[in-house]
């Protein structure tokens, strides 16, 4: 977390707002606060701001809020989860691989988490997950189905396959 302060004159503050609006676009500001000094003709705007730099995110981040929304599900699923949500990644990318297009158009991560967390075994269950429509579920609705049937009819050796 990094803080940045502002003084912007009400008269002639111009070049400053310009720096400010350049400034903002290029962070994620997480808090501001501003204050108005009345100091007569000098008076002006004290703007404060905590942000962090996307310019600092990965390259393969570079995507729209990728860098925010990026989660190791490592640490948030439980061992058994995180070894179905492999094995879910790994058919996804032979998939993307296959037809030659990025594996977030199959499924992003968050909605393979879904599909683990929630048992998912009907495609009436993963139309339920966000994005899931019906165009999604037919064309990946058999084979990532097929898989966590597999994954869940073979209950504890789930743990030793990836």
């Amino acid at each position: 977390m990094l803080f940045q302060a502002w003084r912007v004159p009400v008269v002639g503050g111009d070049a400053v707002l310009r720096e400010l609006n350049a400034f903002a676009v290029k962070h994620r500001i997480l808090e501001q606060e501003r204050r108005f000094v009345d100091a007569g003709l000098d008076s002006f705007w004290a703007i404060w701001m905590c942000y962090e730099s996307l310019q600092a995110a990965p390259v393969e981040a570079a995507g729209k809020g990728a860098a925010r929304d990026r989660v190791d599900y490592r640490t948030i699923l439980s061992d058994e989860d995180f070894s179905v949500f492999a094995r879910l990644r790994a058919l996804r990318k032979r998939l993307a691989d296959q037809e030659g297009v990025p594996v977030y158009s199959i499924f992003n991560n968050k909605q393979l988490a879904r599909l683990v967390t929630e048992r998912v075994s009907t495609a009436a269950g993963m139309q339920q997950i966000r994005g899931v429509g019906g165009e999604r579920l037919a064309k990946y609705g058999d084979v990532f189905l097929g898989e966590l049937r597999t994954i869940w009819s073979a209950g504890d050796s789930v743990k030793s396959e990836v």
